[in-house]
């Protein structure tokens, strides 16, 4: 890479006050910087040409750079600043006791351009007609664009001091922004498409502690992530209806909201008899949610409806509970020159702990989900 040496930096490496401090412990810069222009002709309106990048008009650019004093380190790394395609890293740190790196990556993701529906209320959980059934004049639909916009930023620190303990901390948090199609079933004379709303939030938070030496590795870790989507359903008519009650519409159920968590503890031991390698590993992991009818669009009047109609209400929320149990442990050794050997156990146990919805139908029957929350054990 070529060096790039900034005015007021040299400045100050030349200055009286540090010309020993520079013989003795000097500070090393190294960087790149790349810009330029591009003009596109030809796949402007194309959706798959632009599908993960941003490839509009204009300046484009990237930067990279390297700062090294001693045991002290600080880096920066830049690309496609101000577009839709852009990412950002920093990381610095002494590489004896600590160390830190953030960063914020975008993408996007187009999928369509111009679109047309005869829904209006793209982008909201409630897409309604103007007149039933729809128009067939196209010329009267609505145009917009399937895309969306992912973000991510986050950062990380592990400190060690000198030691082989440690301990590292990170965070994260993921946006999704935009309108993707929901496939949302086949009526006669034609199928439909919706445009369904993406407002995803991810939140993650990573804690871990452990301990290096050349014989002994160990750790233990903990991560916390929760989801969270800003429309739970999506509330549409059907086109092809000639009436349609206002307060009774179609719905499509979207990524319902939960909470993650994990748990685990690992070791591996070095220099035993026979060259022999011990690694062990156990993990407890908990993924839950749970909602409401009325979270998921279902009004009162709905609910009567259906109940009316034989549908059991009697448990008006979910709680969904899926627990996972994981241990292992693997002995590798080497008896003779020309042998290997390998013994392991691995245990998986799923528990499924979800709600048992039961539903009575009009007939009289009655029918229960305790069958389908699948659960099993391995070994």
């Amino acid at each position: 890479m070529k060096k790039v040496y900034s005015a007021a930096l040299a400045a100050w490496l030349i200055s009286p006050s540090f010309l020993y401090a520079a013989e003795t412990d000097p500070v090393q810069v190294e960087g790149q910087l790349n810009l330029g222009v591009r003009s596109v002709n030809g796949g402007e309106d194309s959706a798959y040409f632009h599908e993960f990048k941003d490839e509009s008009d204009g300046t484009f650019g990237s930067l990279l750079l390297d700062a090294y004093k001693k045991n002290y380190y600080l880096g920066a790394e830049a690309e496609n600043f101000g577009l839709t395609d852009q990412y950002y890293s920093l990381h610095a740190g002494d590489y004896r006791n600590f160390s830190f790196k953030g960063f914020y990556n975008e993408i996007p993701h187009n999928i369509s351009f111009d679109a047309l529906t005869p829904f209006t209320g793209i982008g909201t959980k409630s897409l309604n007609l103007p007149v039933q059934p729809a128009p067939t004049n196209t010329g009267l639909w609505q145009q917009f664009d399937y895309d969306f916009t992912r973000k991510q930023y986050g950062g990380e620190m592990k400190i060690n001091l000198n030691s082989p303990f440690y301990i590292k901390v990170g965070a994260k948090r993921e946006e999704r922004d935009g309108v993707k199609p929901l496939g949302a079933g086949y009526f006669t004379p034609g199928a439909v498409e919706m445009p369904e709303p993406i407002d995803y939030k991810t939140d993650d938070l990573t804690v871990e502690g452990g301990y290096l030496s050349k014989d002994l590795v160990a750790s233990v870790s903990g991560y916390l992530s929760s989801f969270n989507n800003k429309n739970l359903y999506l509330a549409w008519e059907d086109p092809f209806a000639t009436a349609f009650p206002a307060d009774f519409p179609t719905l499509s159920t979207l990524p319902p909201n939960n909470d993650y968590g994990k748990v685990v503890g690992e070791a591996t031991w070095k220099a035993l008899p026979m060259s022999s390698v011990l690694a062990v590993r156990g993990s407890y992991s908990h993924l839950e949610n749970d909602f409401t009818y009325s979270d998921v669009g279902l009004s009162n009047f709905t609910t009567a409806v259906l109940g009316a109609n034989g549908f059991d209400f009697t448990t008006p929320t979910f709680d969904g509970s899926i627990i996972y149990y994981n241990g292992s442990a693997t002995l590798t050794s080497r008896p003779m020159r020309s042998v290997d050997t390998r013994l392991y156990y691995n245990y998986l146990d799923k528990a499924n702990d979800s709600t048992v919805i039961t539903t009575i139908e009009p007939s009289g029957d009655v029918a229960t989900n305790s069958d389908t929350l699948f659960g099993y054990r391995k070994n």
